[in-house]
């Protein structure tokens, strides 16, 4: 949880509202991928959920089904203790945590218990709730054994057919086609990286590096994730970078890694090294000294645009447009040269 806290992103319900969309639903628990050799049907049901390769999260039938047994095992029991969570045994209290876990992870519409969650230090961070099914499938394993347990407890006469019939339909509800998995062909990726290797052997260790190809063919993010890979090779800083979630002002570099997306991003940056190398290709490298990296037409540019885009954001809420108002009458100036004011105090004043 550590880098999470680091990150430090303030829990706001706009940005709940931005990752709401990756919290699980029920239709998520049925969402196969393609390729199953049995649930091939269930791949096309959550085709609508956003990012809804993220959202196939099935576990197969049988683990389903044992889940949804064992719960209710649990709550029978639960009824019979009535509710005294204490005298429940280690194994229910387990399968307690798991209910728990799935109803908190868990979205109808637009509703669900993972706002109370979302404002934990920490999680306020956390862009892709639905990988909660790395900690929800020690659930589903432990709902096997429970109930193969206690159909073996049942004193069933052949245990070593009944183990094998289990082990038999266990094997066909997971078996999933190889080649239908998403996947990235690390000789492709090995081919691309190799070629870039000499040039970024050639500069200096601990330099700061920007991979600008001339000739963009692929992906952005290709570009980006190579130069990231070669530079950590040979220890170099690389101003390229990979991520789900970055400074809006990086986005021209994303898509685009050029002189100008560059010099948009750095524009208002402190720049600590005295040479940017910018791999323009293979064995084609220009040196930029540091006084060439400052843009002060960008700057303007950039700083009028967040100037314009903050009074916006004050016009649009009403109780602080009044305390404007008050402010303006107070310091007599007009209410634009107040809002020009207090938009610029909190471009100066933002963390």
């Amino acid at each position: 949880m550590l880098p999470y806290m680091a990150k430090k992103i303030e829990p706001t319900m706009d940005y709940y509202r931005q990752i709401s969309g990756s919290i699980p639903t029920v239709v998520s628990h049925f969402f196969s991928q393609p390729g199953s050799l049995c649930w091939d049907a269930l791949s096309g049901i959550g085709r609508s959920l956003p990012a809804f390769w993220d959202h196939q999260l099935f576990a197969g039938a049988l683990a389903t089904l044992c889940l949804i047994v064992a719960f209710v095992w649990m709550i029978v029991m639960l009824v019979k203790v009535k509710f005294r969570v204490g005298s429940l045994s280690s194994l229910y209290l387990l399968l307690l945590a798991g209910l728990v876990t799935i109803l908190l992870y868990l979205r109808f519409g637009n509703i669900s218990a993972y706002i109370l969650v979302y404002h934990l230090p920490g999680f306020s961070s956390m862009r892709s709730v639905t990988r909660i099914i790395n900690v929800e499938l020690i659930f589903f394993a432990v709902a096997v054994a429970f109930v193969y347990a206690e159909i073996l407890s049942a004193k069933f006469k052949s245990q070593i057919v009944l183990f094998i019939v289990c082990l038999c339909l266990l094997i066909a509800d997971n078996y999933f086609y190889a080649d239908k998995s998403y996947k990235t062909t690390v000789s492709i990726a090995e081919q691309r990286t190799n070629r870039l290797a000499q040039t970024f052997a050639s500069i200096p260790a601990h330099s700061v590096v920007s991979y600008e190809p001339m000739d963009t063919t692929d992906a952005s993010h290709l570009y980006q994730i190579d130069a990231m890979m070669v530079s950590q090779a040979y220890d170099h800083i690389a101003l390229n970078g990979y991520t789900a979630n970055c400074p809006g002002d990086y986005g021209m570099y994303w898509n685009e890694p050029n002189a100008e997306s560059r010099m948009h991003w750095l524009a208002d940056r402190e720049i600590a090294t005295d040479t940017l190398y910018v791999v323009k290709g293979i064995g084609t490298i220009d040196k930029i000294p540091r006084n060439a990296l400052i843009n002060s037409e960008i700057l303007g540019i950039k700083q009028k645009g967040k100037l314009q885009s903050m009074m916006n954001y004050i016009r649009s809420d009403n109780a602080w447009m009044e305390q404007l108002q008050e402010k303006s009458l107070q310091k007599n100036i007009s209410v634009d040269s107040m809002l020009v004011l207090d938009a610029q105090w909190m471009i100066d004043n933002e963390k």
